[in-house]
């Protein structure tokens, strides 16, 4: 399960969205999951959660909510 899906350039972005402030280990198995599903469909998993860093883990983008309007708004922001 991932919480939003959202299309950019023709290609399926998966977002799961955590309001703590650290990630645990399994926090991103939903978006592993998702992508070994979709394949070539789907583009940058990304998790969005509430602490303050951003950085990548296994394929996947960790951002803090601070910048997820980039994300979510790329043409608005």
């Amino acid at each position: 399960e991932v919480d939003v899906i959202a299309e950019q350039a023709g290609k399926l972005m998966p977002l799961e969205i955590k309001s703590g402030r650290t990630i645990s280990s399994d926090a991103t198995r939903g978006l592993q999951k998702y992508m070994s599903l979709a394949g070539q469909t789907a583009i940058t998993p990304t998790l969005i959660y509430g602490g303050s860093d951003s950085y990548n883990r296994q394929d996947i983008r960790i951002i803090s909510w601070k910048e997820s309007g980039n994300i979510l708004f790329p043409h608005e922001v």
